[in-house]
């Protein structure tokens, strides 16, 4: 089970400044308001989501948008990269995947990659977290599966948040 005091959706294509880290924040809840607020956080399910709820929730004011940053095609390129580099990777220890799996594969461990990273710009876990893990993870000769040592050494910062939450989001 999963105590989470606090629930909080942000607007990540506005960067946050270190000084205003709730910049682009749109909902935030406290877990005594969870069950008034079922119908906010219902929007936030598989099916709402895939029905296009997060799109319909941000702000479309001429100030929101002066602020948001676009996604720019360096970084996309950037990330193509990473996927072949991983995808290669993967195949290599793993001839036998098909290609669904491996693409599978590649896009969740990309996306906890950008998870993190996400939450460490945000005050819910604490900075270079993956870094760390990573380095311990080389200095073992990469000997371990990666992500159940971060769970085990990620420090949330006191929402209450419960490690069992990562453990599922790397799942």
């Amino acid at each position: 089970m999963c105590i989470l005091e606090e629930f909080r959706f942000h607007d990540a294509s506005i960067q946050p400044a270190a000084c205003k880290p709730d910049e682009g924040l749109l909902l935030k809840l406290r877990h005594t308001d969870y069950i008034s607020n079922l119908k906010k956080l219902w929007e936030f399910s598989e099916e709402r989501v895939l029905a296009g709820s997060l799109e319909t929730m941000l702000p479309r004011g001429r100030r929101t948008q002066r602020f948001r940053i676009q996604v720019d095609a360096p970084f996309l390129e950037e990330m193509k990269g990473w996927r072949e580099e991983v995808a290669k990777n993967v195949i290599k220890n793993n001839p036998d995947l098909a290609a669904r799996q491996l693409n599978e594969i590649v896009q969740r461990l990309l996306d906890r990659i950008v998870f993190i990273r996400i939450a460490e710009d945000r005050p819910v876990m604490e900075k270079n977290q993956l870094r760390d893990a990573v380095e311990e993870w080389k200095a073992h000769g990469g000997k371990f599966h990666i992500f159940e040592s971060l769970c085990r050494s990620i420090t949330l910062k006191s929402y209450g948040a419960d490690i069992a939450l990562l453990q599922t989001v790397f799942a």
